[in-house]
């Protein structure tokens, strides 16, 4: 008898939302030049990811007097990629104003704040898109990049 593991599949957050979204091609990027995919594709994990979209990127490199090709060449992106992620899964549903949290980067810790109107931020990034989820965690799309050393660079202002 022949047993198929394909009915079993677990997903997870790399290969099933970051790598196949068109607006997340920097961040994908990124990771792989890294070598951080494998924790993300990790089936025991319990993740919650912080996705700055491509536009995200973009302003980053704008607002630095760079482009993307600079970003990913700076020396602590590894630093800056696990300061986007938590190591446990946070859905929409659980997010409190005001918490701080730790991300896996011990450099910094990362501030929610969920306004009256019902918009999230983590640092100053507006999250625009929540509960992506896999088997693993769940994936919140950004509008700004997380900066471990500062807070979130962009070109825009946002009202609370």
């Amino acid at each position: 008898m022949l047993f198929s593991t394909a009915g079993y599949a677990q997903t997870n957050v790399f290969d099933d939302v970051i790598a196949p979204s068109p607006n997340h091609t920097y961040l994908e990027a990124a990771l792989i030049q890294e070598g951080l995919v494998g924790a993300l594709q990790n089936p025991n994990a319990t993740l919650t990811v912080f996705a700055p979209d491509d536009q995200a990127f973009t302003n980053l490199a704008t607002a630095l007097g760079t482009n993307v090709a600079g970003l990913l060449a700076l020396p602590n992106l590894d630093d800056i990629l696990l300061y986007h992620v938590l190591g446990t899964t946070v859905p929409s549903s659980a997010v409190t104003n005001g918490a701080i949290v730790q991300p896996l980067s011990p450099t910094n810790t990362l501030k929610i704040t969920a306004t009256g109107a019902g918009n999230v931020y983590i640092n100053q990034a507006q999250v625009t898109t929540v509960d992506l989820t896999a088997a693993n965690g769940v994936v919140h799309v950004t509008n700004g990049v997380l900066l471990p050393a500062e807070t979130v660079a962009r070109s825009e202002e946002h009202t609370s």
